[in-house]
């Protein structure tokens, strides 16, 4: 199967707080995944890394096998505005 989604130690800070730290994942294609954790665990920064939305501090995102940092633009999806271009082909 294919990974849909590899998150290789992944970080997210703002000044001195550590919202993510250092998480690492695979989701495979064709399968369901959850992100659970307690009340300001990084699950909405997490979700908002691998839209695009936010720029890790550091780590790897993957999507679809596309560097999500290096493929990062504009997509026209509501209020979504950011995916790999992978994902943002129409058609």
């Amino acid at each position: 199967m294919l990974t849909a989604i590899a998150v290789s130690d992944l970080h997210k800070t703002y000044d001195a707080v550590e919202a993510v730290r250092g998480i690492s994942f695979t989701v495979r294609t064709g399968t369901t995944t959850a992100l659970l954790g307690g009340n300001g665990a990084g699950k909405t920064t997490t979700l908002s890394m691998l839209l695009g939305v936010l720029t890790p501090t550091a780590g790897q995102i993957a999507v679809l096998g596309e560097d999500m940092l290096r493929h990062r633009h504009v997509c026209s999806h509501g209020s979504i505005s950011r995916r790999p271009t992978s994902i943002c082909r129409s058609g």
